[in-house]
């Protein structure tokens, strides 16, 4: 995950807004995550990059606070926050962007659904209750390694 902080020259925020990130990235369970923080100098940088004002958070590419028809410039941004209006949005405002955070890569594999999937008895566990039960997977053509219908008493 990309995290850029952007803002304009002189930017006398700059520290207050990297501390909020820094907690907010903490609490939300991303403390390994850096960020990196860009000055935006010019007008022309300013259009390339999508840039609406100081401070600009991007997340991957996306602002997390995005406003809709706000055109690129080199301005100071003001936030809405609990406690009025701020020049940075506050960590709880960044815990919970207006943009949902990128979610991390998966780290388990993925189990296509037409892979045949083995009950708990089958892999020599004890049956589950619900096999004790009467159900239990059928090795027929045609039900696909589906769990069969309840086999009545």
């Amino acid at each position: 995950m990309e995290i850029e902080v952007l803002v304009v020259p002189g930017f006398p925020n700059e520290q207050t807004v990297a501390d909020q990130l820094r907690r907010a990235l903490d609490d939300i369970g991303l403390r390994e995550t850096g960020f990196t923080t860009r000055v935006i100098a010019d007008q022309t940088e300013a259009e390339r990059d999508g840039f609406t004002g100081s401070p600009t958070i991007f997340v991957d590419g996306r602002d997390l606070f995005t406003e809709p028809g706000r055109p690129p410039g080199l301005a100071c941004r003001v936030y809405r926050t609990p406690h009025g209006l701020a020049s940075a949005p506050d960590a709880g405002q960044l815990r919970r962007p207006s943009q949902p955070w990128p979610t991390p890569p998966r780290t388990e594999r993925h189990i296509p659904p037409h892979f045949p999937r083995a009950l708990p008895s089958e892999l020599g566990a004890a049956p589950t209750p619900d096999e004790e039960e009467g159900r239990s997977r059928t090795a027929s053509s045609g039900q696909g390694g589906r769990l069969a219908d309840p086999v009545e008493p």
